[in-house]
């Protein structure tokens, strides 16, 4: 299902590693970054969606964590010939990755840049501080749904950025825990 939520959300399965399932929108198609942010946004809620639909016999549920980030990433081809895999670089997969990682179970973590790309169309609430890699402790929001554009939607969110300030690709990062 997450495959045909990568279709319906305009996003590209990048790599589906052990557990990890890593999905990009906004860049190679050329979209604006808040397009892209909105797309993975809703590509990460329709996981988590899919996920709660899914029945055991046993009546175990599955709980994924879920990470978006935004910002540049280099593309490229690593392996052999025969076995060639397609993959993302750079620090928004670190960022994306780092918010997956301190992700609570069913809920969709993004970084700052995102959340202020995401500030029109979607409701974000605080999280708390991640500790990232290069940055030191950085806040990070939960993102909650879509907005219905009520101003109270946006009460908690902090100003934009201008669109030059944020290239446009964004990164998801999704774990089954």
């Amino acid at each position: 299902e997450f495959d045909q939520l990568t279709e319906t959300y305009n996003c590209f399965n990048t790599e589906t590693i052990g557990d990890a399932y890593i999905a990009v929108s906004g860049g190679p198609e050329g979209s604006d970054a808040a397009t892209g942010a909105a797309n993975i946004a809703s590509f990460a809620l329709g996981a988590v969606d899919a996920v709660k639909r899914l029945e055991f016999q046993d009546e175990k549920k599955i709980k994924i964590r879920l990470g978006v980030a935004s910002g540049p990433v280099v593309a490229g081809v690593i392996g052999t010939v025969n076995v060639p895999k397609f993959t993302l670089f750079g620090e928004t997969t670190f960022q994306a990755e780092e918010m997956e990682k301190t992700s609570l179970p069913l809920q969709v973590q993004c970084s700052e840049e995102t959340m202020k790309l995401l500030r029109s169309n979607f409701r974000t609430n605080n999280s708390f501080q991640c500790k990232r890699r290069k940055e030191g402790n950085k806040n990070t929001w939960w993102i909650v749904r879509p907005s219905d554009g009520n101003a109270s939607d946006l009460d908690d969110i902090g100003p934009a950025l201008s669109s030059t300030e944020i290239s446009t690709v964004n990164s998801s990062t999704l774990t089954q825990q």
